[in-house]
């Protein structure tokens, strides 16, 4: 989610109704690679501007888990820290 809310999927936008399609397409192509014998498991990576608020980071999660994804991961930027650079100017 970037700070305008709009969602991305692999660097492009899209709706919520087709992030679901997505994620269902994806545990169709997993259960297919399974029954091959491949071990493959759906994964999601959220992200988030760190102005988007923690509720509308949580709606994306509870999207994800109804589709049936057990398997996520948050990213994380951390903010930059301006003591070290205050701290070589002095």
């Amino acid at each position: 989610l970037d700070a305008q809310k709009n969602l991305y999927l692999d660097g492009e936008a899209i709706t919520e109704d087709e992030l679901r399609i997505a994620i269902q397409a994806a545990k169709k192509e997993s259960a297919e690679k399974k029954a091959s014998g491949a071990e493959h498991d759906v994964i999601c990576l959220i992200g988030a501007d760190h102005s988007v608020s923690h509720g509308d980071v949580v709606h994306i999660i509870d999207l994800v888990k109804q589709e049936g994804v057990s398997k996520f991961a948050i990213n994380i930027d951390p903010q930059k820290d301006n003591t070290s650079t205050k701290n070589e100017e002095q």
